[in-house]
């Protein structure tokens, strides 16, 4: 790619946030619990450039997102009439592509717009809707302006935490394939399976508040294995593994995948 001068750069560093018990039905708002990860740190950097530069990403390998950044910039030209071009470079690792697909997007927002309010976060979590994306990932969004972990459901008021509770992920044991078209689609079954996994994670966030970590077994059991009817292929699925101490075994969901980690809850 030609050489282009910089209109604007910015560096950003940030901890890491996931999703946590969150359950993408379709057409359905369910609450996401969205914490900081305690070992990971994401650094880049963002340069608006002239609008022929088009859009440049470094430092990411996952097709997936590297398709949905370039959806996103062209979202912002065509439809929004943003004439800059960008220049994306990823310099630390990541765990999870959704959470770099909201640091990148809500920042490249701040470089146009010198500001990532509230009114900003709605626009980009339509454009989220838009570009197809689940709720899981749109949740993240206010990671930022909570500064903190927090409860977070569709056009409702986010809920921060009062304690600084983070997941240390030890070991991501695997992924799979995420599939909406595995769900069955009986209105009746997914609006009960929706009331399920809402008053499932709100009273798992109730239980992190109150640091109450050796309650969370059998919670994390439960939605591991309602998770399990979103998964193309559950032939090596575990709902539950016992280990030592407070770990746990869960399931994260991301772009197009789960990951199942192990790890632990720590204030």
């Amino acid at each position: 790619m030609r050489p282009s001068a910089v209109v604007n750069e910015l560096h950003v560093k940030a901890s890491e946030y996931v999703p946590l018990f969150c359950l993408p039905l379709p057409n359905k708002h369910n609450p996401v619990i969205v914490l900081p990860l305690g070992n990971s740190v994401v650094s880049l950097c963002i340069q608006l450039k002239s609008l022929d530069y088009g859009l440049e990403v470094v430092g990411v390998i996952d097709e997936t997102l590297i398709k949905l950044l370039f959806d996103f910039y062209e979202f912002l030209r065509d439809e929004l009439g943003v004439n800059y071009g960008i220049r994306v470079h990823v310099d630390s690792s990541y765990v999870h592509e959704g959470f770099l697909y909201v640091l990148i997007t809500n920042n490249i927002i701040k470089s146009l717009s010198g500001i990532l309010g509230i009114n900003e976060v709605e626009s980009l979590t339509i454009i989220d809707g838009r570009l197809g994306l689940n709720e899981c990932i749109s949740g993240l969004r206010t990671f930022e302006l909570a500064n903190g972990p927090y409860i977070w459901r569709y056009r409702s008021e986010v809920i921060k935490m009062d304690n600084d509770v983070r997941l240390y992920i030890s070991k991501i044991q695997s992924t799979y394939k995420l599939s909406l078209s595995a769900i069955v689609y009986d209105e009746g079954l997914l609006n009960t399976l929706t009331h399920l996994a809402g008053l499932l994670t709100i009273k798992v966030f109730d239980i992190l508040k109150k640091n109450d970590i050796s309650s969370l077994r059998a919670y994390i059991k439960l939605y591991n294995a309602l998770l399990m009817g979103l998964i193309d292929d559950d032939s090596q699925l575990n709902t539950h593994r016992f280990l030592p101490n407070n770990d746990i075994f869960t399931y994260i969901v991301d772009l197009n995948r789960v990951l199942g980690v192990h790890g632990r809850f720590k204030a």
